[in-house]
């Protein structure tokens, strides 16, 4: 059904009217095709999310419907940072210092725009909430989630967050996730924060037919399992195995890596077991999760 194949350049055509036509043809209840940027060779990834039947996937809050906006120049900068961000993706040159509980990039124009994401956060805090609950704009939820992550006080905002988490617009739940992700790593470096993030939506999220959800659900659980929680691990297995053992096998090992890695600490197999051997191809990693599964079984 779909009009590209392997090898082509990039669709050309709106990626919504595949999106909307597909169901009904297939005979499926949704399909979600996510374009992405881009692999180790600077080529475009599609990725084709099929959901047969309703029930598995997760359940989001209703839009708001209120008509409160963040201000310019917070909305200005976060399109600066997007440009930026895509420039940083396409170098190659991606480090950043989460050392703070926030990204703040190696690359100097995007770090000089987060590093005023920080001042925005602090002055506009109240507005960010306010945005982010009440806002029909689903945009700017989106952009105060993002900058909502660089508060000061990370206990203070991984409620606003996790509600963010299922909101019905992909962008919102992005950028929400994808800040918690960094707030997970910066919690297991500082315990004594007491900064709590509970697993459910994220496990919830890895049967997303959405890929952005399901590769900043994994970034949020590969810190998550860290200390391997025998409650979360019993979790996965129970409501979310299928999903990591697809994305085990996804053919791009960077967005595959932390599925097979929460695999292993599901089945009790350490996280440094032969990594070369076991993932560094599509084929060894396959081997992999058929071991993992005899495991399991």
């Amino acid at each position: 059904m779909l009009p590209f194949k392997e090898g082509d350049s990039p669709p050309q055509i709106p990626l919504d009217s595949l999106r909307t036509g597909m169901p009904t043809t297939l005979g499926v209840t949704k399909v979600e095709i996510s374009l992405v940027c881009c692999d180790n060779e600077g080529l475009s990834i599609v990725y084709v999310g099929v959901e047969e039947q309703s029930g598995n996937t997760p359940k989001y809050h209703a839009a708001p419907a209120g008509e409160v906006t963040l201000p310019p120049e917070v909305e200005h900068s976060y399109e600066e940072s997007m440009i930026k961000l895509m420039e940083v993706v396409q170098s190659g040159k991606g480090g950043e210092d989460r050392s703070h509980g926030h990204s703040l990039s190696e690359y100097a124009p995007l770090r000089s725009i987060q590093e005023n994401f920080i001042a925005y956060a602090a002055h506009y805090h109240d507005l960010l909430r306010q945005v982010l609950h009440e806002t029909a704009n689903a945009h700017h939820r989106a952009i105060a989630a993002h900058v909502l992550g660089y508060a000061q006080a990370k206990a203070g905002i991984t409620d606003e967050l996790a509600w963010a988490v299922q909101d019905p617009a992909d962008e919102v739940r992005n950028n929400a996730t994808r800040a918690l992700a960094v707030i997970a790593e910066y919690a297991n470096a500082n315990p004594e924060q007491g900064i709590k993030i509970q697993p459910d939506p994220f496990i919830d999220m890895l049967n997303s037919v959405v890929w952005s959800d399901r590769n900043k659900a994994l970034a949020v659980l590969i810190s998550l399992t860290e200390k391997r929680d025998i409650a979360i691990l019993q979790r996965l297995r129970e409501r979310s195995l299928p999903s990591l053992i697809e994305m085990c096998r996804w053919q791009n090992l960077g967005h595959a890596a932390s599925a097979c890695a929460i695999l292993r600490r599901i089945v009790g197999l350490p996280d440094d077991a032969d990594p070369k051997s076991k993932t560094e191809t599509l084929h060894g990693r396959n081997n992999c999760v058929s071991e993992m599964v005899t495991v399991v079984i």
